[in-house]
């Protein structure tokens, strides 16, 4: 490298250089053909020049500019985040005011329901008839064997209760047992002895019908009130198929339930109710007013229950009282003048049930 600084070339090379550059001001400041000679050889790279610096500033101002975009759009997102949670609230809110009002419907039509609001807090995945727990219990007065509903019709009952929570079985669940009519023909019967094939479609069965049955298809299955353990009228669902029996006697119905049985989320439960364990007084169905001194019992379609305790002394004795009389249901005051004669079921925290006796309560189901 040396040698080539020292080397005649370099020289040479400079001396160019120098005379270029003093031709080139010469030029400049003479104006002329020589000031367009060295224009036209400087112009295209000051074009390059103005193109790169231009290119560069629209890069870096590019680039700028979609951080900011970034940014604006992470606000929107957010906004929008916002917006989608209200409006779940917000739908929340209308559902849950739409089934209140339901419910007060239910209440308006029947004055002697006490209800206890209740949330489904917990479901056994490998509970294949939907039994479900809700978030109250004996603390706030809910029994064994209260019925549950939403403002679409029957659920099930309390089949456990705690102090804080309960334990709900569903219509759908083969033990349950409710004594049923349809509305149309009046005809009894009983909905339970589930299978598992009907419960995976959300369904349950009418059994115990006539073979000549008049139920058929879109008949609207209510509970028919025999034996207290349910209020009359309760809606159940609607027929959706009438079959025969294996053994060729009776027949039995398929019903949809009314009750989204699988995704529920609010229920109802009714802690009392007017004739609740036994029977319901006045109606011509073969049930215990309440006004009897004997135990009684009654059927529904083969749902036989024992509609007062045994231990009840007979008026004979002088002492017409009435087992465990509850102070939670609506019989007439005048039957409970007298000492009781059998004693109340203890609650499952330990309390002593101002309600009627297991078996004064003890519907099928």
């Amino acid at each position: 490298m040396k040698e080539f600084f020292k080397s005649g070339r370099f020289k040479a090379l400079v001396v160019v250089a120098l005379l270029l550059c003093g031709f080139m001001i010469y030029a400049l400041s003479q104006g002329g053909g020589a000031s367009g000679f060295i224009g036209a050889i400087t112009t295209p790279l000051q074009s390059l020049s103005s193109a790169i610096s231009k290119g560069a500033d629209s890069f870096f101002s590019q680039f700028v500019s979609t951080s900011d975009l970034q940014k604006q759009l992470d606000e929107k997102e957010e906004e929008l985040r916002e917006l989608r949670e209200k409006q779940v609230d917000y739908d929340s809110a209308i559902r849950e005011n739409e089934e209140l009002r339901r419910y007060l419907d239910i209440k308006e039509q029947n004055e002697d329901f006490e209800l206890e609001p209740a949330q489904v807090v917990a479901r056994d995945n490998t509970d294949l008839y939907y039994n479900f727990t809700v978030n109250t219990g004996s603390a706030n007065g809910v029994e064994l064997r209260d019925p549950v509903i939403t403002a679409d019709g029957l659920v099930g009952y309390v089949s456990e209760v705690y102090p804080t929570y309960s334990i709900v079985r569903s219509i759908l669940d083969p033990s349950t047992e409710i004594g049923a009519q349809d509305s149309h023909t009046q005809e009894n019967g009983v909905v339970g002895l589930n299978t598992i094939d009907l419960a995976k479609e959300g369904l349950c069965r009418l059994n115990y019908l006539d073979r000549g049955s008049s139920v058929s298809r879109g008949n609207l299955v209510v509970t028919s009130g025999v034996g207290g353990a349910y209020p009359r009228g309760l809606i159940i669902g609607t027929v959706e198929e009438v079959l025969q029996e294996s053994d060729g006697i009776s027949i039995y119905a398929t019903i949809k339930p009314a009750a989204d049985i699988m995704h529920l989320t609010d229920v109802m439960i009714i802690k009392s109710f007017y004739g609740q364990g036994v029977g319901i007084p006045g109606e011509d169905d073969g049930t215990s007013t309440g006004n009897s001194s004997e135990p009684e019992s009654s059927s529904d379609g083969g749902d036989a229950s024992q509609a007062a305790d045994s231990s009840v002394p007979s008026s004979s004795q002088g002492a017409s009282s009435q087992g465990s009389a509850s102070s939670r249901t609506s019989t007439p005051s005048s039957q409970n003048n007298s000492t009781s004669g059998t004693s109340s079921g203890s609650r499952s925290d330990g309390t002593s049930s101002s309600r009627t006796s297991s078996s004064q309560r003890g519907a099928s189901r």
